[in-house]
């Protein structure tokens, strides 16, 4: 909050260098990717291969963790 300048986005946990605009611009299914998280589908990683720090390891950690964290709220 409250920065002289824009900060730059982490993309699993590497810095892109690039703003918000920016990555949305150059990552245009970073909301899609978002959305897959909740959902209990495999998510198919040669989609978003191309972004930053990601391999098919941190890709399932995070969407189990976030089906997790569903299936906790829901209880």
């Amino acid at each position: 909050f409250f920065c002289q300048s824009e900060p730059t986005i982490l993309c699993f946990d590497i810095d892109t260098g690039l703003t918000r605009t920016e990555f949305e611009t150059k990552f245009p299914y970073a909301y899609q990717l978002a959305a897959a998280l909740h959902c209990e589908e495999p998510i198919d990683f040669d989609k978003y291969k191309d972004y930053p720090g990601i391999t098919p390891e941190k890709l399932k950690s995070l969407h189990e963790k976030h089906l997790a964290a569903k299936e906790e709220a829901q209880k």
